[in-house]
């Protein structure tokens, strides 16, 4: 008893060991198929299920491939020196981007054919990388920042992603071809990137100034870095980007309400030569650079150039009155007399007078705003003095009391010394005229309104001369007398003003907004796509999440909370099985959330996956140093298929689509294992196949094999016996593909052991009769009866029309035709009825062949035929009392069965009227007679 006792207990505590929610199997001893060793820690593993090729990158930066059988297929494998791999990517044409890491951020290279081809720096940031085609998208993650960037052999741009910072969760594959997932904290959000390429702003920059209306602003863009600067003798604004494209095809002007200005972009070299249409007014645009594969929306329109930039006045007097809206005047004079303005002739005159001694007359005439620090102030005028007092001056600046104290001037004074013409912080330099001729004078105010240049009559005066305002400039014309017979003018042709006071900012980034956003329960920490859900980890809760075909998100599946620190995330491609590692446990789940599978490594979970292409089999790595491998039973439950003995630490693992192979990295060494060590098991399972409710017998189907890829192998016929059933060979794990008939229907069958027989149901076809249109009608002009036949489903492969005369049963004509597949148009024809043939109609029977195949019988009358003469068109006088004796007697007979006087009036009545009008040809007499004779038996029957 003792002995039973002990071998209980033993087997209760190897008992006690077996985790729950697993079924423990015999591990068994797995070698690997082959092992290679690197240099370094082998830090990623990616294997090409197409090529056959498997990667491996180490913390030393080597790359090295190899092929099934561990074969080196680089000669030469590339280095990446200083820097960890990351990621290994799969490109077309078996190349491959890598990504690597060290302290100063992230580089990612193209990898052909063991050659670096290109190169991406993206310093300070961590980053990832998702193909689409030849071109990859990077998230950059900054800290502050986050930039997606595509970048291909040609192109290379980035755009802001607004309200993405914290930990680099990675970039997914697009949903529905465009939608990205990303996170920041506990908020995901999605971002179309259908515009990416072509309407995404890469920088933009803001320009500022007042610009008048109605005319075209010349700009001189270069595709280089640079100062945004103005030409104030060309008038033209000179801005910098290192954004735009060689073609200049990426540039755009906004409004800053977002509304395109048109423009208009020639002579590209250099630089390019850009007139933009200023419609209205403005103080601010935006010159929006896109990515480099935007096109050109260039247009053509008339150039009215807008003289200056951000202001522009000219005044040619040509009114007979002074434009006081550009104009504030100022006249100071004992009498009105003494001091006067006038406009003629396209001159304004400033007068003044005195006739007195001490009397002083002034005439000021001012613009009536500030102008722009930087200005070109042009004017043509002179000043003439009549007698031996007197002041005139043309002033860029502010005077006191007819003193110019700030700015810079040209003007005369017979007594006054210069120098008490400007104030203590200005420089003193003569620029006095004195000419009864007219000169033309311009004042260049430049470097922020601090230095002025001079010109008279195109000649330089001075140069480079400091000077200051008091606030603003102002154009100033002012003139005095004073004392006794003093008579001074200044006489002006025109003023012109341009000034170019602007700001234009660097150029910036427009953050790209989200479609959606959607809060979640905890930090998100991983998030993996599959189709159009994505699976969302986050520090205490799992989800799947489903994408609409809008960006939006649709139905969250929350599988609650989960206790651990996240270890790891992978699901198959359909989303039926999710793996997740947390703290020491690994769980498998189906869709809905429920846990199909549970096991506690006893370690850390560093890493797992799934066979995404089946859904079979899982692989763990945890920090016991040990690998575990699962996979999924007839129930759909998940057992450990091996748990590999402890060694050293585990720093890569990998598992193939279909789950028959794996990589297991120690440190420097990388062995390949086959799943299941055993060939795989090949077997049979029986189909039984019904059609219309009825097993299909003795017919052809059709069955695909799934072959290693993915893809669907050769096709192998069978037939199926008197019951409808066929029985056909199978792979346990591998799907085929049914065909019925000649393609009648198919479907994809998924064959298990715990499952020995199938049904196939081959989906009722409505009849074709649903769906035809057809019939038939008799034309007497022709004698033919016409026809016609149309199937909207286009079913219909052949239409027979037959044409039986009704006498004797013959077939008089019959009409076959054949109807091309998927034809959906009308059939018509005739029946040519033979000469002489006198049926009064024929049997019409349409036979219409199809699945299934019907026939429908009809009369078709033909009028005229078989001895039934029609009416003539003046009946005689016999034939009419022969039609309406019958009319009489029918009448009279009904009322007879009622009542025999009474019926007798009515006929008698109904005689009188058809004889009335001219119907029935009777004497009236007689019928007379009859209604009396009716009207005495009624009385005689009712007066007794």
């Amino acid at each position: 008893m003792n002995r039973y006792l002990c071998i209980l207990l033993a087997s209760a505590i190897l008992l006690s060991l077996v985790p729950a929610g697993v079924v423990a199997q015999d591990a068994g001893g797995y070698v690997p198929d082959w092992s290679i060793n690197l240099d370094g820690n082998i830090t990623t593993i990616r294997h090409n299920d197409y090529a056959g090729i498997w990667y491996a990158g180490t913390d030393t930066g080597h790359v090295q491939a190899y092929d099934e059988h561990g074969n080196q297929i680089w000669d030469n494998p590339p280095i990446i020196s200083d820097r960890y791999i990351k990621s290994i990517i799969l490109l077309p044409d078996d190349k491959i981007l890598v990504t690597a890491r060290n302290e100063s951020g992230d580089a990612t290279y193209r990898i052909a054919g063991g050659t670096v081809t290109q190169t991406l720096l993206s310093p300070g940031c961590n980053t990832s990388s998702v193909v689409a085609g030849d071109v990859v998208y990077t998230l950059e993650v900054g800290a502050n920042q986050t930039f997606l960037r595509g970048w291909d052999t040609t192109h290379n741009f980035a755009v802001e992603l607004a309200g993405i910072t914290g930990p680099d969760t990675g970039i997914l594959p697009l949903v529905h071809g465009k939608y990205i997932v990303l996170s920041s904290g506990s908020t995901v959000k999605t971002y179309d990137t259908s515009g990416f390429f072509t309407d995404a702003i890469v920088s933009r920059r803001e320009v500022s100034s007042a610009m008048p209306g109605n005319g075209t602003l010349h700009l001189n863009v270069h595709n280089t870095t640079g100062t945004a600067s103005y030409d104030d003798i060309e008038h033209i604004l000179h801005l910098y980007d290192a954004n735009i494209s060689a073609s200049y095809g990426n540039l755009r002007f906004r409004y800053l309400n977002g509304t395109e200005l048109r423009y208009n972009l020639s002579n590209v070299a250099e630089y390019a030569t850009v007139y933009l249409d200023i419609p209205e007014p403005v103080s601010s645009f935006y010159l929006d650079v896109l990515t480099p594969y935007a096109v050109t929306t260039s247009a053509s329109f008339s150039h009215t150039p807008v003289i200056g930039f951000g202001y522009y006045m000219r005044d040619d007097f040509s009114g007979d009155s002074l434009d006081t809206y550009a104009w504030n005047l100022y006249i100071s004079a004992p009498y009105a007399a003494d001091g006067n303005v006038t406009v003629s002739d396209g001159i304004c005159n400033l007068a003044t007078y005195s006739y007195l001694m001490a009397h002083e007359a002034a005439v000021q005439l001012k613009t009536s705003s500030p102008l722009p620090a930087n200005v070109n102030i042009s004017f043509r005028a002179k000043y003439i003095q009549d007698g031996y007092r007197g002041l005139g001056s043309f002033t860029a600046g502010e005077t006191a009391s007819g003193s110019p104290k700030y700015g810079v001037s040209c003007g005369y004074s017979q007594s006054f010394e210069i120098s008490s013409w400007w104030s203590h912080d200005t420089t003193v330099w003569d620029t006095w005229v004195y000419d009864e001729e007219y000169h033309t004078y311009r004042y260049s105010l430049r470097d922020n309104g601090t230095i002025a240049d001079v010109f008279i009559d195109d000649t330089l005066f001075a140069s480079g001369k400091p000077v200051s305002f008091h606030s603003a400039p102002y154009l100033e014309f002012y003139v005095k007398s004073w004392d006794a017979e003093n008579q001074n003018n200044i006489y002006i042709d025109w003023v012109e003003i341009t000034g170019y006071a602007f700001t234009a900012s660097e150029p910036l980034s427009v953050p790209v907004v989200p479609v959606a956003s959607k809060s979640l329960t905890g930090t998100v920490v991983d998030i993996i796509i599959r189709g159009t859900h994505a699976v969302i980890q986050t520090d205490s809760r799992l989800y799947v999440q489903e994408i609409a075909p809008a960006g939006m998100f649709g139905m969250t599946t929350d599988l609650l909370h989960r206790t651990g620190a996240p270890g790891g995330l992978d699901a198959a491609d359909d989303v039926s099985s999710i793996i997740e590692g947390r703290g020491s446990i690994i769980d498998i789940f189906r869709f809905d959330g429920a846990r199909t599978g549970t096991y506690d490594t006893g370690g850390m979970i560093q890493d797992v996956y799934l066979s995404r292409k089946n859904g079979l089999y899982a692989l763990g790595s945890s920090k016991d140093t040990k690998f575990y491998l699962f996979s999924k039973d007839e129930s759909s439950s998940w057992y450990l298929l091996h748990a590999s003995p402890t060694g050293t630490d585990i720093t890569a693992i990998s598992l193939l689509g279909y789950g028959d192979r794996f990589a297991i990295a120690r440190g420097g060494t990388m062995s390949i294992y086959t799943s299941v060590q055993t060939p795989i098991t090949e077997s049979k399972i029986t189909l039984r196949v019904y059609r219309d409710s009825a097993p299909y017998r003795e017919q052809a189907i059709t069955v695909l094999q799934q072959d290693d890829i993915g893809g669907w192998g050769s096709p192998a016929t069978y037939t199926t016996d008197s019951t409808g059933a066929v029985v056909v060979n199978v792979v346990w794990g591998r799907q085929i593909q049914v065909i019925v008939g000649d393609n009648i229907y198919s479907t994809v069958i998924s064959p298990s052991p715990a499952q020995a027989e199938y049904i196939v149901t081959v989906p009722r076809e409505e009849p074709l009769r649903t769906y035809a249109q057809y019939r038939t009608w008799y034309d007497g002009e022709t004698n033919r009866i016409y026809y016609t036949f149309q199937d909207t489903r286009g079913k219909t492969h052949r239409v027979v029309w037959e044409f039986i005369r009704t006498t004797n049963g013959t077939v008089a004509e019959t009409k076959d035709f054949n109807i091309p597949d998927g034809f959906t148009g009308a059939s018509p024809g005739f029946f040519q009825v033979p000469a002489g043939d006198d049926q009064t109609s024929y049997r019409v029977r349409l036979t219409v062949y199809g699945s299934p195949t019907y026939t429908n019988t009809w009369h078709q009358w033909v009028s005229g035929k078989s001895g039934i003469a029609s009416l003539p068109g003046e009946l005689s006088n016999t034939l009419k009392i022969g039609i309406f004796m019958v009319l009489l007697l029918f009448t009279g007979g009904i009322f007879s069965y009622f009542s025999g006087p009474h019926g007798a009036v009515v006929v008698s009545l109904l005689a009188g009227m058809l004889v009335f009008w001219g119907w029935l040809p009777v004497s009236p007499a007689v019928v007379a007679l009859c209604i009396v004779w009716a009207f005495l038996g009624l009385l005689g029957r009712t007066g007794g």
